[in-house]
């Protein structure tokens, strides 16, 4: 009898072992699932299509688009107008007027520099997705030789105070903290216009950079500009 009531015994803790192992396979699957990079919010609706062709110059004038996303998506995705309005307000101070130009809960809240809300002229947006838009124009001046020189410093201006925003505490404020309290990871566009409008109406490519420091040695002095429809070094930037 005894030696029935040990076979039962084990074969039961054998079911068991087996029942935890296949649990804590599938429980492990969930959660590696949930924690792993989706990188889903970069493209998901309902915002735009970040392609590199929609940062076109304007007159005398070239556009520096960057967008950045959290690397795994939020859930759930709707935003709250009351923190997301200052949270661009202070992230990007002295460049929109006060009031925004839409506020929608789930889809965003969008600030334009041109008071009729036409996103021509530059603006930031705040997506529920947790994507944030920043786009502006650098306006240039021909030199002499009707050449349009680009200061590197105005590309990464914009690029610099999206980054801030995203890294800071107001970021947070409006779209949550993380479980693990640790530093969220986002994934980037980053384009620059190729052209430019002269004002004799012609469109015609910027002609180079204009370096702080020590010139590149990669650059090149005569070449036409050029960005690929997913933006710079985008598999480095969504990696």
């Amino acid at each position: 009898m005894s030696g029935v009531v040990i076979g039962v015994i084990g074969a039961l803790a054998v079911a068991a072992v087996g029942a935890s192992l296949k649990w804590g396979k599938t429980a492990l699957k969930a959660i590696i699932g949930r924690a792993r990079p989706d990188h889903a919010a970069l493209t998901a609706r309902p915002a735009w299509a970040l392609i590199a062709s929609g940062a076109s110059g304007g007159r005398s004038a070239i556009r520096v688009m960057a967008a950045c996303a959290p690397s795994r998506s939020l859930r759930p995705a709707s935003i709250d107008p009351d923190v997301a309005i200052p949270f661009i307000r202070e992230s990007f101070p002295g460049m929109f007027p006060d009031e925004p130009a839409q506020s929608l809960p789930r889809e965003g809240i969008k600030f334009t520099v041109s008071p009729e809300g036409s996103p021509a002229d530059g603006y930031a947006w705040a997506w529920a997705s947790g994507r944030v838009d920043l786009s502006a124009v650098i306006s240039l001046t021909p030199g002499t030789d009707n050449r349009y020189v680009v200061p590197i410093l105005e590309i990464t201006r914009p690029i610099v105070l999206l980054a801030e925003a995203v890294s800071g505490p107001a970021y947070s404020r409006v779209y949550g903290k993380t479980r693990t309290r640790l530093p969220r990871r986002f994934d980037w566009f980053i384009a620059v216009s190729t052209d430019l409008v002269r004002p004799d109406g012609a469109t015609v490519p910027w002609s180079d950079l204009d370096f702080p420091g020590q010139r590149p040695q990669r650059a090149g002095a005569s070449q036409y500009p050029f960005c690929p429809p997913n933006g710079y070094a985008s598999a480095r930037l969504r990696n």
